[in-house]
């Protein structure tokens, strides 16, 4: 029986990922930055660039993949925007390319993630750290039950690299140390000893 085959996208709000399913393996065939807080609010959404940005890229995947079915994920900033919002984003996708783009909960998220790790970490008390780009999830798991979930909305790579936008050249004069520190002061205090912690994203 030939395997079923799909393309997934993670849409975040500084990285769209693109995967192709086969079976149960994951393949991960392309990214691309994308920035889309840029401009965005929970009462508008994205601006109309990013917005039309977005359009094009689905459009993209979708005709370099046209003998496979798309299914969409969208995380980050699309949950901050106000119903009517997301709803309006919602049909001018499926208008615009065929596709429905599904704006995941982060209960669905941190679910999907400990469905896809917990196997490989079911004894000890696992930290699954989930970088993004507008924020971050801390899932506390033990033997396939989530123990603690807590998000940090101020904390992602696209926040910080706002914030400091002077961090990734040759030379910065940002401190390492002064980073640490800030997100340390945001980070709650964990209910339950950690054995392991292993993060994914990073964007």
């Amino acid at each position: 029986m030939p395997k079923k085959e799909k393309i997934m996208l993670d849409v975040g709000s500084s990285t769209i990922k693109v995967y192709k399913v086969s079976g149960e393996n994951l393949e991960h065939i392309q990214s691309k930055s994308s920035f889309l807080k840029d401009g965005f609010s929970k009462e508008s959404g994205l601006s109309n660039e990013n917005k039309q940005l977005l359009l094009e890229f689905l459009k993209q995947v979708k005709a370099e993949n046209s003998s496979l079915p798309v299914e969409i994920y969208a995380t980050s900033i699309f949950r901050k925007m106000n119903s009517q919002v997301q709803q309006q984003l919602i049909d001018t996708v499926l208008e615009s390319t065929g596709l429905h783009f599904n704006i995941i909960s982060h209960e669905q998220e941190s679910s999907y993630m400990q469905q896809a790790l917990i196997d490989k970490y079911n004894s000890d008390t696992a930290l699954i750290i989930n970088i993004g780009g507008g924020s971050t999830e801390l899932i506390l798991v033990k033997e396939k039950k989530a123990l603690e979930v807590h998000e940090l909305e101020t904390v992602g790579v696209g926040n910080l690299i706002t914030k400091y936008p002077e961090i990734n050249e040759s030379l910065s004069r940002i401190k390492l140390n002064d980073l640490v520190k800030e997100v340390k002061e945001v980070l709650p205090d964990l209910k339950n000893e950690v054995k392991i912690a292993f993060y994914s994203g990073g964007e």
